[in-house]
């Protein structure tokens, strides 16, 4: 298999690659989010455990290793990908003081009519923009999902951690995911520039 067909593709920890683990076991399952090749040369991916599979217990982080150490059992669907970032997208914790979380111009949640913002009203927006992404990506030639979550590595102490799912079905659909991504790259770095001048120069 390519390297780059383990993109998305559900694995299970070998048995006789397990004890490379400290914490995980065999029959483990996880999911491949990404792949590179090492400075040696060698292919890797990158595991995302499934926390919800029967065998799973805390302790064993997800992380870069190799594809030998694992089969492949199923793969993840367009639509699963993108059902599992609105789950924890619509999961995340309300900020404190009951204010609603605080979210960029491109990733606002309108407020519920009369009430205010709720969980109910968030969920049902996020999921109408996601089937809408879904329905988008399912036919076409690549897309790329990026996403941020907020983890808890142990009590009192939590960090935020991107992810991403890259996926083209040609060396061209790549290029071009490539240049869109460096684009808004650009435009997010230019608007924060701005903002840091305004707030120095005061205006």
């Amino acid at each position: 298999m390519k390297q780059e067909e383990w993109v998305g593709k559900v694995v299970e920890l070998l048995e006789h690659a397990s004890h490379y683990y400290p914490v995980a076991t065999a029959g483990w399952r996880g999911i491949v989010k990404d792949t590179k090749v090492d400075d040696e040369g060698f292919a890797m991916v990158y595991i995302e455990w499934d926390r919800d599979h029967w065998l799973y217990s805390s302790g064993q982080a997800d992380g870069w290793t190799y594809p030998a150490h694992f089969e492949v059992v199923g793969e993840f669907t367009v639509k699963d990908i993108v059902n599992e970032a609105m789950e924890r997208r619509a999961q995340e914790d309300p900020a404190e003081d009951g204010e609603p979380p605080e979210v960029s111009e491109m990733d606002a949640v309108p407020e519920a009519e009369g009430t205010g913002s709720t969980d109910d009203s968030k969920r049902e927006h996020l999921s109408a923009v996601f089937e809408s992404a879904v329905a988008e990506a399912r036919d076409s030639e690549g897309f790329v999902l990026i996403w941020v979550d907020e983890r808890e590595i142990r009590p009192g102490l939590t960090i935020h951690v991107p992810s991403r799912v890259a996926i083209a079905a040609s060396v061209e659909s790549a290029d071009l995911l490539e240049v869109q991504i460096m684009e808004m790259a650009q435009e997010l770095f230019a608007k924060a520039m701005r903002q840091r001048m305004e707030d120095r120069d005061g205006r």
